[in-house]
């Protein structure tokens, strides 16, 4: 897979991720593709299965990542609960902030987050549902009341708007 890579730009592993499913057709990667479920990623994985993989960084993950990530998390899968957490871990730098500020995580909309990362915690039951799974020790429950607050706060304020505006 080396002659593919220097083909499309490769100069490190980690550089695999932006390949493409038209990458491989193009270069005669077809007959690679068509034993991997056409998944650029899964070609890539299994070729390279020695690196750390973050799949969450590929063009698109393979298929039915997220649903089978969730449930050996739920199962209690060490290395699925590593995953989680690493991905968790790269959507808060990319945000800008540590993992651990559940501060920063509730100014977090689902608007402010890119739709794949939006769609990955959708599996999860949204972004607490995996802090929660991937962070069982976090004290989320007072999180929980800020949430309902304000958005009883905001509900009274959508009212008062609409009484003023009729």
């Amino acid at each position: 897979m080396d002659w593919l890579g220097k083909i499309i730009g490769v100069q490190n592993l980690d550089d695999w991720d932006k390949g493409t499913w038209n990458d491989f057709k193009r270069n005669k990667g077809s007959g690679l593709l068509a034993k991997f479920s056409n998944s650029p990623s899964q070609v890539v994985m299994s070729v390279y299965s020695h690196h750390p993989w973050k799949p969450w960084r590929f063009v698109a993950v393979p298929h039915n990542y997220w649903s089978e990530l969730h449930q050996k998390a739920l199962s209690g899968n060490v290395e699925a609960l590593s995953m989680l957490q690493s991905f968790l871990e790269d959507v808060a730098q990319i945000n800008g902030f540590h993992v651990l500020q559940i501060d920063k995580w509730y100014e977090t909309t689902s608007a402010s987050l890119p739709y794949s990362v939006a769609y990955a915690l959708n599996h999860f039951g949204g972004l607490f549902g995996a802090l929660r799974l991937a962070f069982p020790h976090l004290d989320l429950v007072k999180y929980s009341a800020k949430v309902d607050i304000q958005k009883q706060l905001m509900k009274q304020v959508s009212e008062v708007i609409s009484y003023e505006q009729s």
